[in-house]
């Protein structure tokens, strides 16, 4: 006779009304119960995995994963002798699962394996992820194993269904995540290294920024943004920019590092760019001929040496394509536009990187933010500094 008291009385077909988390529990306890003898690696999976542990998320049944086949018989001959059998243990070609389902009440609880061969551990129901990657919750005294919120995350972004993984990442970032985890699972799924980095940002628990002064002389002080832990990463931004510059760039560093990001000395907003510059033209009155930007560059304070920074790590990134807005004057444009004399940063150290990147133009920190990101975390490997969550060696 099925067991019809283990949840409560509203009517449900196939899924039809979502179950929340004490209805999960309540059919977790009688399985649980029911199986209590039986030995053998298994995993909560799948939707009601999220439920249980309080993600925001509608489940339809409930999932349960193992890891051979012996086990899941067992627990079909205990659940069958009082729960209604869907399925009977099948091997299903397509799915390359070995497959049944019961009810317990009205609600649908489904029995595999996953047989797909992989070397990974950041897929949630095939190779090493779900018995490397779990927790453990208690329900009733029954400890039940419930795969890792990181693989689920994994899985729903991989089927494109923000209905499921907006709302798991919003749980992660309250309640803590594997960063390095989501980082190598995620492009094994097809995601772009931006898209990771807007996962990462999202997940990543963030202190709040802080605006803090500090004083650098009697009547002067520097405004600096302050936020996240870790090794320190100070931002400037280039004359006459302030530190908004780096606005999409310091909350995915702040993923794995303490970002300062501040103004400088003299800042005044109401300066603009084109100004400045057309000033520079009319008082110098040069053409770009006779005005060498590389000598002004690199001559600052002996940096035109090759190896003058010995094995201090830089990164080089260097835009693909020019975005100088017409009206700038034409030995400016002309100049921005020749990415060479940027190339040759990289001999200032014996440890240097160069990065193209290809869809970015002169405002890279906007138009690239993880790129950027990126290359700080492999200042910071290189440095001896890894970076707070991240994987050695950096991005």
């Amino acid at each position: 006779m099925p067991v019809l008291s283990a949840v409560s009385g509203r009517f449900r077909h196939d899924g039809a009304v979502p179950l929340n988390g004490d209805e999960i529990r309540a059919v977790l306890r009688t399985v649980l119960a029911r199986v209590s003898e039986c030995e053998g690696a298994w995993r909560l999976v799948g939707t009601a995995s999220s439920v249980v542990r309080g993600v925001a998320i509608e489940a339809a049944d409930i999932d349960v994963l193992f890891r051979e086949r012996s086990t899941l018989d067992l627990w079909f001959q205990c659940l069958s002798v009082d729960a209604a059998v869907d399925t009977a243990p099948t091997w299903l070609e397509n799915g390359a699962q070995y497959f049944a389902r019961v009810r317990v009440g009205p609600v649908i609880v489904e029995l595999s394996t996953v047989e797909i061969e992989a070397d990974g551990d950041t897929m949630e129901c095939f190779g090493s992820g779900p018995w490397q990657h779990f927790d453990t919750i208690e329900v009733d005294g029954h400890e039940v194993t419930v795969v890792a919120n990181e693989l689920r995350l994994i899985t729903e972004i991989a089927r494109q269904r923000p209905e499921r993984y907006q709302p798991l990442m919003e749980h992660m970032a309250s309640s803590g995540c594997d960063i390095d985890l989501i980082k190598r699972g995620l492009p094994a799924v097809g995601a772009t290294d931006d898209q990771v980095e807007a996962v990462i940002r999202a997940v990543a628990r963030v202190p709040d920024v802080a605006i803090v002064r500090a004083r650098v002389a009697s009547d002067s002080s520097v405004a600096a943004a302050v936020g996240g832990s870790g090794p320190p990463v100070v931002f400037e931004a280039g004359s006459p920019g302030d530190s908004a510059t780096w606005r999409e760039v310091t909350p995915l560093v702040r993923a794995f590092a303490r970002t300062i990001a501040y103004n400088r000395l003299g800042y005044d907003p109401r300066v603009a760019a084109l100004p400045t510059i057309a000033r520079l033209t009319r008082e110098r009155e040069v053409s770009g001929d006779e005005f060498d930007f590389d000598d002004a560059v690199l001559q600052c304070d002996g940096l035109d040496r090759p190896g003058a920074l010995d094995a201090i790590p830089v990164a080089v990134l260097l835009a693909g394509r020019p975005n100088i807005p017409s009206d700038y004057p034409s030995w400016y444009r002309q100049y921005f536009a020749d990415t060479s004399w940027r190339r040759e940063f990289s001999h200032l150290s014996r440890r240097a990187r160069v990065t193209d990147i290809s869809d970015a133009g002169h405002n890279i920190p906007q138009e690239a933010p993880a790129a950027v990101a990126r290359a700080v975390e492999w200042v910071l490997a290189e440095s001896g500094r890894p970076a707070a969550g991240a994987a050695s060696g950096g991005g």
